[in-house]
């Protein structure tokens, strides 16, 4: 009768650790829209009111590490223009890192940011040698993201 009280009480407590765990990942990361995921990552603010057109990555990682790439459709990209501080122009480095990355994950021609139109950019580096590439079309009012995360 003893070993029948332990074992039931060691379930109910593997249980209720399991429900625990679970609950703890729901409000930390699954109930999250990707901005608010965004924001931990890279210590940057997205508008919201955005709608992702394409989303594609290397696949889920123990570390959270790979590459991403995600495409915003912003009804207002003023909004977006006022989040960090964008260089305007070309940048053959943007170019190829990102041809890199976009490439490995084989992303389709179609929705690959055009480099021919005027956009604005942003790169951030981070510590760990992650990085990030922002592309905002303001004429398709598209935010285009690319991440490569070691």
């Amino acid at each position: 009768m003893l070993k029948r009280n332990i074992v039931l009480i060691l379930s109910a407590s593997v249980i209720v650790l399991f429900i625990i765990i679970v609950g703890v990942l729901e409000v930390t990361f699954i109930g999250k829209g990707y901005d608010e995921i965004f924001k931990a990552n890279w210590d940057i603010s997205l508008p919201s009111g955005y709608e992702q057109v394409y989303e594609k990555d290397s696949g889920s990682s123990f570390l959270g590490d790979g590459e991403r790439f995600h495409i915003f459709r912003y009804k207002y990209a003023e909004k977006v223009k006022q989040c960090i501080d964008w260089y305007k122009g070309t940048s053959i480095v943007l170019e190829a890192e990102v041809a890199e990355v976009l490439n490995s994950l084989d992303i389709p021609e179609a929705v690959i940011p055009d480099f021919n139109v005027e956009c604005k950019y942003y790169i951030k580096r981070n510590s760990d040698s992650s990085k990030l590439y922002l592309i905002l079309n303001e004429e398709m009012k598209k935010l285009y993201i690319i991440e490569n995360i070691f």
